[in-house]
């Protein structure tokens, strides 16, 4: 059995500029870069937002796991919840987080 990949040879140019496309150091500079991600990370697990977004994630993992019975969506949702509700906790141990 012989494989032709020339299709995918051809195509080749055009995921090349999809991921210079996606890539976001082209549009901006590493330090930007990074305080984005800082201040998106600050945003998401610290205070108010990550209590509810930790509140919900825990309902939609009950609501999911027990009566819909789909329990890998259900763990998914956990794994949220656990992230939410502890990861600005390890990130200030670190001493990444604001203190």
């Amino acid at each position: 059995m012989d494989l032709d990949f020339s299709a995918v040879m051809h195509a080749w140019p055009i995921l090349a500029s999809l991921f210079d496309y996606l890539d976001p150091l082209n549009y901006m500079d590493e330090e930007t870069y990074h305080s984005m991600w800082m201040s998106i990370f600050h945003t998401m697990f610290q205070g108010t937002l990550a209590r509810v977004g930790a509140g919900i994630c825990l309902f939609y993992s009950f609501w999911y796991g027990t009566y819909k019975q789909k329990f890998g969506i259900g763990v998914l949702f956990f794994v949220l919840t656990t992230a939410f509700a502890y990861f600005g906790s390890v990130a200030r141990l670190f001493g990444l987080g604001a203190h």
